[in-house]
C-alpha cells in the first residue's frame, strides 16, 4: 500500500508431469498487477493487466483431439481499466469496466481460434438495506477473429443485461446473484444468433466457524472451438465444501 492506493502482483504456476507420457509434460503460467488508487471520497479507479499461458485439456471445449503430441495452448493477454463512483457503503454506486482481451492459440493449427475482445460493462448498486444492495447491469463485448475464411466470420458482438442482488454476511450467508437476458449476434447471417436466459450465482453458506458451503451456477454463452462453427449457451453447476478438522487439517471437496 501507498498512502490510500494499492498495488498488487500475483503469479500462479501449474507444472504438470505425466508418469508414462512424458511428451505431454506442461507448464502453466498467470501473471497478474493490479493498482487501485483512491482519488477522492466518491471517485476511485482500478487498472490491471494479466498474461496467461494455459494448457487446454481435451473435453473442456469442443475442439477436436489434436493428433501430435502436444496439447492445445492459450497464450492470453488482457488489460481492464474500472471507475467507481461512489463507495460500496454508499446508498449508490456506479462502476464502470472497460476491458481488451486478446487470445491466441499457437499450436495444433489453432490460430483460426484467434480473436481480440472488446468489452463494456456498467453497474449500478443501489443500498436497499445495511447489508444488501440491489444491481442492474448491462454489457456489450465485440469478439472479432483475427483468421476470417470464406466459409464463414465467427465475429460476433453478445449483449447482457441482469439484475439482482448481493449480500454480505447476511445471517451465515453471503453472496451475489443476477438474472437477466444474453445475446449473441453474427456478423456472419449464415451462423444462428444465440439468445435466451442468462444468470449467475456465487454463494457461500457457513453454518460454522469450522465448515463452509459454496453453491455456483452460471448460464452463458461460449465461443465454439470449431472453424466455421456458431457458439453455443453453456450452463454450469457447482457445489464445494471446506471442511476444517483441526487447526492443520482440513479437506476441500469441489463438484462441477
Amino acid at each position: 500500500n501507498i498512502d490510500q492506493h494499492q498495488i498488487e502482483f500475483d503469479y500462479q504456476g501449474d507444472f504438470v508431469v505425466y508418469k508414462n507420457n512424458s511428451e505431454y509434460n506442461n507448464n502453466r503460467h498467470e501473471f497478474k498487477l493490479a493498482t487501485f488508487l483512491d482519488h477522492s471520497a466518491r471517485v476511485d479507479t482500478a487498472y490491471t493487466l494479466g498474461y496467461q499461458n494455459k494448457t487446454e485439456e481435451p473435453g473442456t471445449t469442443n475442439a477436436a483431439t489434436p493428433l501430435g503430441n502436444e496439447f492445445n495452448v492459450l497464450i492470453r493477454k488482457s488489460v481492464l481499466a474500472t471507475l467507481f463512483y461512489g463507495t460500496p457503503a454508499s446508498s449508490g454506486q456506479f462502476v464502470f469496466d472497460l476491458a481488451h482481451d486478446q487470445q491466441r492459440y499457437p499450436k495444433n493449427d489453432q490460430g483460426f481460434r484467434d480473436t481480440d475482445q472488446s468489452n463494456f460493462t456498467s453497474t449500478f448498486f443501489y443500498r436497499m438495506a445495511p447489508k444488501t444492495r440491489l444491481l442492474f447491469e448491462a454489457s456489450l463485448t465485440n469478439i472479432d477473429y483475427v483468421v476470417v475464411t470464406e466459409f464463414a466470420d465467427q465475429s460476433s458482438s453478445d449483449t447482457l443485461y441482469l439484475a439482482g442482488l448481493e449480500w454480505e454476511a447476511t445471517a451465515t450467508t453471503s453472496g451475489i446473484f443476477k438474472l437477466g437476458y444474453q445475446s449473441k449476434s453474427y456478423d456472419d447471417v449464415r451462423l444462428k444468433d444465440l439468445s435466451g436466459l442468462s444468470y449467475s450465482l456465487d454463494m457461500s453458506w457457513q453454518p460454522s466457524t469450522f465448515s463452509k458451503l459454496t453453491v455456483g451456477a452460471t448460464r452463458l454463452t461460449n465461443e465454439s472451438a470449431q472453424q466455421n462453427i456458431g457458439g453455443s449457451i453453456n450452463t454450469l453447476y457447482s457445489l464445494g465444501l471446506e471442511q476444517d478438522f483441526t487447526s492443520l487439517t482440513s479437506i476441500n471437496v469441489i463438484y462441477e
